[in-house]
């Protein structure tokens, strides 16, 4: 099965920063979410390997400006499993994208984290409206 993960992060010099952001507007004053840091990192646990993809983005959405979509049409996709954080912005941005470009959705609700376990199981509430929302042992190619 193919794996894409996408990272968020911004050049050294930020040019790609969204400046008037709530959510990454204080990236650039902080010195935050640089890529190629320790704070933009896939996380050793994940066994990232060199057959899997790297999409970068540097906004909430997965699918604006990145090369996720040419990816997934290469790969012949039409099915898409989800993990990721946080549940109540990047993932349900990407799950909601995904839906409305006719790939069947799949969200791995244990896969996936929110600031708090309410934002987490309300992002779920809603995503069921557009996706399937399951658990990773659920599905028959990650157990």
């Amino acid at each position: 099965m193919p794996v894409i993960f996408v990272w968020v992060g911004f050049s050294n010099d930020y040019r790609e920063w969204p400046e008037s952001s709530p959510l990454f507007g204080a990236a650039k004053k902080f010195g935050a979410l640089q890529l190629d840091t320790w704070a933009t990192e896939i996380h050793e646990s994940l066994n990232k390997t060199d057959a899997d993809f790297l999409v970068t983005k540097h906004r909430v959405s997965a699918f604006y400006a990145t090369s996720l979509e040419a990816i997934l049409r290469t790969l012949k996709a039409d099915t898409i499993l989800i993990g990721g954080v946080a549940t109540d912005l990047a993932v349900a941005s990407a799950a909601r994208e995904a839906h409305d470009r006719d790939y069947k959705v799949v969200v791995l609700e244990d896969l996936c984290g929110a600031g708090s376990e309410e934002d987490h199981a309300q992002a779920l509430r809603l995503l069921a409206k557009v996706a399937t929302v399951a658990k990773s042992t659920d599905v028959p190619e990650l157990s």
